[in-house]
């Protein structure tokens, strides 16, 4: 077995939305939603680094 046939996406083909690089915008224009759009359903967070990053946007939210 090859470590691409463990992947959904095929890394060979598929390519960044932003080029793995974030920025902090308003997300008003179209081209800004479809990245975040792209960012939310390919970002992958569970176990420890989930709850660390919950942690981390409740606190920012509550303040």
């Amino acid at each position: 077995m090859m470590n691409l046939e463990i992947y959904e996406k095929d890394p060979r083909t598929h390519t960044l939305l932003n080029q793995g690089v974030a920025k902090v915008t308003s997300g008003q224009s179209s081209a800004e939603l479809d990245t975040l759009r792209y960012e939310l359903t390919n970002f992958v967070c569970d176990g420890q680094y989930a709850e660390g990053l919950s942690r981390i946007l409740s606190t920012y939210l509550g303040h």
